[in-house]
């Protein structure tokens, strides 16, 4: 009958129950991992909602934010790490790998100690950082179209090129006028054509782009 499976033995029937059968080979269900300050220091594996496999150690959790930051140390042989920060909300079948060596709280065990900071090179790094930011602005076109902009970015990146209000100014020489097509360019010397045929091309390229 239903519920039942009948096996015979020693010439007589014995009957079990499938569902007291299956109850005592079932496997628990794996708990999920909570997300707290327990984590720190655990080397965790996750799935994105890109479908990403991520590894690495947990550096810091924010629950307002849901952000997840790892800390991953694969490929950097000089002991630097890459920080990674991940939101929760998208993310799945997050595991721990291995638990941390310690257990750091605000009232807890010993913390682990953080690495000695350079003051120097931090000062250098942000130096540098602003230098470069002034000189990217320095060739955003003032009113123009976002269009506009993509054409003089990647004549840039052949050619020097700079802003004169609404028009390009290529090799100190060749002048791009609105609507920025090889008709629109205006000047004299052999850079002439070669400006006109790298705008063409760069053309064909932003078209096959949208």
């Amino acid at each position: 009958s239903a519920g039942f499976s009948r096996t015979r033995a020693g010439g007589r029937d014995s009957s079990a129950r499938c569902g007291q059968s299956s109850a005592a080979v079932a496997m628990p269900a794996t708990p999920p991992v909570q997300l707290d300050e327990t984590l720190l220091g655990a080397t965790v594996s996750l799935k994105t909602v890109l479908g990403e496999q991520v590894h690495g150690v947990v550096f810091a959790y924010d629950s307002t934010s849901k952000m997840l930051v790892l800390e991953q140390l694969v490929g950097h042989a000089d002991g630097k790490g890459t920080c990674r920060m991940i939101n929760t909300t998208g993310m799945s079948d997050l595991q721990i790998l291995s638990k941390a060596a310690t257990y750091s709280s605000a009232v807890g065990a010993e913390k682990h100690p953080l690495p000695a900071v350079d003051h120097a090179t931090i000062k250098q790094r942000e130096k540098r950082a602003i230098l470069k930011a002034k000189e990217d602005a320095g060739f955003i076109g003032d009113g123009v179209t976002v269009r506009a902009q993509q054409i003089f970015d990647a004549l840039r990146k052949t050619m020097p090129c700079a802003w004169d209000k609404q028009d390009m100014l290529v090799l100190n020489e060749i002048r791009i006028a609105p609507p920025y097509t090889p008709a629109s360019c205006t000047g004299k010397g052999p850079a002439f054509n070669r400006v006109k045929k790298v705008l063409s091309g760069e053309l064909e390229k932003l078209d096959v782009q949208t």
